[in-house]
């Protein structure tokens, strides 16, 4: 699987994005969905925006297929470290639905593949509460946090046990 990332504005991330993506990836990606996914472009912008209401809003982020057959993340750029990984890993588990094809996305309706059969929701002109409710987001969200408190656990056991190992070599 391929990483391209271009980022426009705030500090680089390139390392955290690649480290996140290579992790989400081994945790959710299946051997058939590492196949289906060439390549993802990663954007780290400063404000990218959905339809919502026939409105154009402002998100942490976002994600989908491209019409070169890969798939595409937006993220917004002045996110701090701990909320741009929560919405990284959001939309990899949007990247999986989409290369799954559980999930299918047109410019009126999504289609939600569930217990073998797909379900079709409308997504024009979608309230705040519908689009929290829309089962992929529930997945994608429920998904974020496990993965940011098992970011958090591994990080902070990883600087526990290098601060532990630096004061033996200094005894």
């Amino acid at each position: 699987m391929k990483i391209q990332i271009k980022q426009w504005s705030g500090k680089s991330r390139e390392l955290l994005i690649r480290k996140t993506i290579n992790h989400v990836a081994s945790l959710i990606f299946s051997d058939a969905t590492l196949r289906t996914i060439k390549t993802i472009n990663v954007k780290v912008i400063n404000t990218p925006r959905v339809t919502m209401n026939n409105k154009q809003v402002s998100v942490h982020g976002n994600a989908g297929p491209n019409k070169d057959g890969a798939f595409d993340i937006c993220i917004k750029s002045t996110l701090d470290d701990i909320n741009f990984i929560s919405t990284l890993a959001h939309e990899l588990m949007h990247v999986a639905q989409f290369a799954d094809q559980r999930l299918l996305m047109g410019y009126e309706d999504a289609f939600w593949k569930s217990n073998d059969k797909y379900h079709r929701y409308c997504v024009r002109g979608e309230s705040h509460q519908e689009y929290l409710d829309w089962p992929w987001e529930k997945e994608a969200r429920d998904f974020a946090n496990v993965y940011l408190k098992h970011f958090v656990l591994n990080e902070n056991s990883h600087k526990t046990s290098l601060a532990a190992s630096k004061s033996r070599k200094t005894s």
